[in-house]
């Protein structure tokens, strides 16, 4: 989960960086969100809050990150 460290030469604009950036981030959302899924599926609650935080942290925007609140 460590090894993603951000957006791939952030400082850098030529065309194929952008669509690999945008791969790579969107790969990483989804290993999240697998993750979140399983460790929710095993009882870890601790270990799902984690990585839940670190969803909307990274991807802000996506309401399916966010908990329902009743």
């Amino acid at each position: 989960m460590e090894l993603y460290r951000g957006d791939l030469l952030p400082g850098c604009y030529d065309e194929w960086i952008l669509q690999e950036r945008e791969r790579l981030s969107h790969m990483h959302l989804e290993v999240l969100e697998k993750l979140l899924s399983l460790q929710e599926k095993e009882g870890d609650f601790p270990g799902a809050i984690r990585i839940a935080q670190r969803l909307l942290r990274e991807d802000p925007l996506q309401e399916a990150n966010y908990p329902i609140v009743t």
